[in-house]
Parts: C-alpha cells; sequence; structure tokens
C-alpha cells in the first residue's frame, strides 16, 4: 500500500515540475492574429475544401465553377463570372454555369455594360428587359436572352469581378440577396485563387501575342501519351525582317499579332497554338491524323 501512494505521489510531483518548466521555459504565447476578412465573409465548406484540396494556382477553376453552379442553382438562371487582372484592365468571362454556351468563355466584357458597370461602379445591376446584361458588339451566334443581374465581386472599394445571372428574375432583389451571399463567401479564396492562375498563366503566354510560349507548348508536349495520335503544324513568316527594317518594330509587333489572330480562330478550343520564336508558330492538334493537320494547316496559311 505504502509502494503505491509513493507512486502517485512521485507521479503529482513530476506532473508539476513538468507544468513549471512548462511555463518557464515554454513558447512564448501567441496573441490572437485577426482574421483578413470579417466573419460574415468566411469562405464557404466547399469553396474551403477546394482551396485545400489543390495547387493554389490550380483551384481557380473548379472554385468559379462551383461558385458560379450555386448562383445558377438559387436564382434558377444562367450564370457567369466576369474577372478582371487590375483595376482599369479589361474584363473577360472565366466560367459559365447553367446552360451557357462554353464559347463565351475568355470573351471580352463591354465596361459600359449593366455586367460591366456592375465592376467599374462596385454596385449591383439590374439589366433591362430589352438590354444583354453583357453586350456584345461582334455578330455572332451565341444566343442568350435579354435582362440579367450583375452583382460585384469584391471588399470594400476593391472589385475584382462580377456574377452575372442571364435573363429576367421575377424577384430582382432576391436574387441580388442571394448572388451577394455566395459572393461573400468565395471571396477570400476566389481571389487569391485568381491571382495565384493569372501569375501562373503570364509565366506560360507569350506577352506580345497572347498565344502559349514555348514553355508551356513544352509542357503540353510531356503530357502527350506514347502512341498517341496527333498533328504538329509550324509556321513561319516570309520575309519578316523587311518589315521591320522598312516600316518599323511596331509595325512588325502588329503584323505578329496579326497572326496570332488567324492562328487562334483556326484552331479548336483542345488546340494549342504557340509562338515558339520571333516570327515562328507552332499548333498542336491532339488526336489529329496527317490528313486533318494537312487542311488545318492549308486553310491557315491561306487566310
Amino acid at each position: 500500500m505504502t509502494g503505491i501512494l509513493l507512486f502517485f505521489l512521485g507521479a503529482l510531483v513530476g506532473a508539476v515540475i513538468a507544468w513549471i518548466v512548462a511555463v518557464r521555459f515554454g513558447p512564448e504565447p501567441r496573441t490572437a492574429v485577426a482574421p483578413p476578412f470579417p466573419d460574415d465573409l468566411i469562405g464557404s465548406d466547399t469553396a474551403t475544401h477546394i482551396a485545400a484540396s489543390n495547387a493554389v494556382e490550380s483551384t481557380f477553376e473548379p472554385l468559379a465553377f462551383v461558385l458560379i453552379e450555386r448562383c445558377a442553382a438559387r436564382v434558377a438562371l444562367p450564370c457567369a463570372l466576369v474577372m478582371r487582372e487590375k483595376p482599369g484592365a479589361p474584363a473577360y468571362i472565366t466560367a459559365v454555369a447553367g446552360g451557357l454556351d462554353n464559347r463565351l468563355l475568355g470573351t471580352e466584357v463591354p465596361l459600359d455594360s449593366p455586367a460591366g458597370r456592375a465592376i467599374t461602379e462596385g454596385l449591383p445591376k439590374v439589366g433591362p428587359s430589352d438590354e444583354k446584361v453583357i453586350a456584345i458588339a461582334r455578330g455572332d451566334r451565341r444566343r442568350y436572352t435579354g435582362g440579367g443581374i450583375s452583382v460585384p465581386l469584391g471588399q470594400g472599394n476593391h472589385i475584382y469581378g462580377a456574377i452575372v445571372a442571364f435573363g429576367d428574375s421575377p424577384d430582382p432583389q432576391a436574387a441580388i440577396a442571394a448572388m451577394t451571399e455566395e459572393a461573400k463567401k468565395f471571396m477570400p479564396v476566389i481571389v487569391p485563387a485568381y491571382s495565384a492562375a493569372v501569375s501562373a498563366r503570364r509565366a506560360e503566354t507569350d506577352e506580345l501575342t497572347g498565344l502559349a510560349n514555348r514553355r508551356l507548348l513544352n509542357k503540353v508536349f510531356s503530357r502527350t501519351n506514347a502512341g498517341e495520335r496527333a498533328s504538329l503544324i509550324v509556321v513561319d513568316i516570309d520575309h519578316f525582317k523587311n518589315v521591320n527594317d522598312t516600316l518599323g518594330h511596331q509595325a512588325g509587333d502588329a503584323a505578329l499579332r496579326h497572326v496570332a489572330r488567324l492562328v487562334r480562330e483556326a484552331v479548336r478550343p483542345r488546340d494549342t497554338a504557340a509562338r515558339i520564336g520571333g516570327e515562328e508558330f507552332a499548333v498542336w492538334l491532339p488526336g489529329a491524323d496527317q490528313k486533318t493537320g494537312q487542311e488545318v494547316a492549308e486553310r491557315l496559311r491561306a487566310s
């Protein structure tokens, strides 16, 4: 019995000594750090899970898709996400959901449209029934109805983009409230993800033409499975040096951008168009046999 009491007494003394050592020599207590956003801006479980499960630069697309899918479900209208890289920069459609045509991706959004004004003014906008919330000037066959709602995505005076719903809502104010709620939930994670995606894209994009650069083309090559059918087109502008020598480098740059646009328009979204040298371009066509590659090359040469 005495041995048991001594055992417990020794354990108690050891615990007290350990506590004293921890208090005297342990790390300084941490001061609570205020979160970067108010509590009502904490991301949703879905957004937080996606952000925690992926590399930062690869989180934007899944986050954007989930955000606008949630908005589309809540307002019963097709939705899109519009983002811009910095204040004053052009704004582009970066994600679509709810049945919108995927060809809208990458479309520049006029800043004087209802969707654009939500970004520049930082206030929700409701488009009239006879006006498209995103007015695309050029004539194309992508159909979507008039009317719509645009809610800014940002905090305070810093507006990074907008969530856009296409079509007339029976209760615009309720739709604005629902879209704003989703924007607040996703804001803390989607903006850093977009910033990282922009930085990653810049590292793999030719600054002058906006096409992929050699680095990205090599990455695409490395992802191609052995034995997979594909075609490679290489384009070189004849006598390009004469353009620079006689008309100047600004004219040469304009020519390169013009050819880059022709190359981009000649290929499918799954293809990779790249500028690989001064006046040299390449187009990688996965799944295309030699005949298809020759047809695309000839169409590109003729244009």
